[in-house]
């Protein structure tokens, strides 16, 4: 229902949809899981400081729904999984070596896997189906 309200909201309401309602419970949806993830982030880190929000933290959501997979909600949390726990393994050994890696694997996973970690089931499941049909 909201991909038909993005292309033509009229169209939508002209169908019988209320999209502004539809459109206010997706935004108020959104917002109570940000406040989730927020209070989740806050339990992980035990502080909350106005220098948190910056572009750091802004970089890093947007590589871990580019990891994870857009137009999900399982694909970004794996991806914040997947890129918290390498940045922990990696600072251990080097802590200046993370934010390189961070970049090569944001680089590679855009190039290479552009709809993220989790369209590889949906390829494996494509690519298993096409086989049953060959034999």
């Amino acid at each position: 229902m909201l991909t038909a309200i993005q292309d033509n909201e009229v169209r939508a309401a002209a169908l019988g949809h209320n999209a502004p309602l539809r459109l206010l419970v997706t935004f108020v949806l959104s917002a109570a899981i940000a406040g989730l993830a927020g209070a989740l982030y806050v339990c992980m880190a035990g502080l909350v400081a106005p220098d948190l929000s910056g572009l750091l933290l802004s970089t890093e959501v947007i590589v871990w729904v580019a990891v994870g997979g857009r137009g999900t909600l399982l694909g970004p949390v794996l991806g914040a999984i997947f890129i918290q726990r390498a940045q922990q393994t990696i600072s251990s050994f080097n802590p200046s070596l993370w934010p390189l890696l961070l970049g090569c694997v944001f680089v590679v996973i855009v190039f290479v896997l552009p709809d993220g970690i989790l369209s590889i089931y949906a390829r494996l499941k494509v690519l298993l189906k096409g086989r049953r049909r060959a034999q």
